[in-house]
């Protein structure tokens, strides 16, 4: 943690003196070492030398004195300052931290804000800011982090089948848990009073991720099977060109079972 540490132009009290109640002498506090930039005091001031950091007590708080200003910049309001310059639902790891410090000490500032819900801590390794409402603070969106970690990842991240058919109009059911279909592994994220859960999926039910073509083969896994083709039936006609396109060129990959009635609705209309 970089800390910058002033010393006054006040008086200049008797050599070896301690100064402000810090507990330091000023030859203490005219030092400059690796992780802490202290600026010395007026004309004469002794050139900068290195030493081990102030203690704990001078890092962790300012203390302003006749002879000693000490401004301390923390690694956790740096962090937050870092945040609050993302946008909503930027995923925020240590790993892009490590200008701010240490990845251990912005490891344990992460967790320390998460504990004071500054921010969530949404997996293990990443977190997201929190935002203040007249109800309290609250998580992000989860529309908005689902893509954000699924950038982060590099993993395709959809609505799982019941969530598809809903937007799709095919059914009325709202989904208990939300549950989204993943390329990577099993997880689960923690968005405050909400759970979401990422289970691992087959390539074929990721098809065309955010298109209403995949949503409509999603959809179709979680629909019974005599329910298949009246539910083709209903969707492929409103699908775009692009949609349909993509539908085509999925075929080869999906089950028979659901493979056969799609190319067939396809190739009659």
């Amino acid at each position: 943690m970089r800390t910058a540490l002033v010393i006054g132009h006040g008086r200049a009290g008797a050599a070896g003196g301690r100064v402000g109640g810090t507990g330091l002498t000023l030859d203490r506090l005219r030092l400059v070492c690796a992780d802490h930039h202290c600026v010395g005091a007026g004309p004469g001031a002794p050139a900068p030398r290195s030493v081990p950091g102030p203690p704990p007590d001078v890092r962790k708080q300012g203390i302003i004195s006749d002879d000693l200003e000490i401004v301390v910049a923390s690694l956790s309001e740096r962090i937050m300052e870092h945040a609050a310059a993302l946008p909503e639902a930027a995923p925020i790891c240590a790993a892009g931290l490590l200008h701010l410090g240490n990845r251990a000490s912005v490891g344990q500032a992460l967790s320390r804000l998460a504990r004071a819900r500054r921010l969530f801590r949404i997996c293990r390794g990443v977190y997201m800011r929190t935002f203040q409402t007249r109800f309290g603070r609250r998580g992000p969106e989860i529309e908005k982090a689902i893509p954000a970690l699924s950038a982060l990842w590099g993993e395709t991240i959809v609505p799982a089948g019941g969530s598809a058919a809903n937007v799709l109009g095919l059914s009325t059911q709202i989904p208990i848990r939300s549950v989204y279909l993943t390329s990577g592994p099993d997880r689960r994220l923690n968005f405050g009073a909400v759970e979401v859960v990422l289970r691992h999926a087959p390539r074929w039910q990721l098809v065309a991720p955010y298109r209403s073509a995949g949503n409509l083969v999603r959809a179709l896994t979680f629909l019974h099977r005599y329910e298949t083709e009246e539910a083709i039936a209903t969707v492929v006609p409103r699908l775009s060109d692009e949609d349909r396109a993509e539908l085509a060129g999925a075929l080869a990959i999906l089950p028979s079972w659901l493979a056969r009635p799609l190319g067939a609705f396809l190739a009659a209309t």
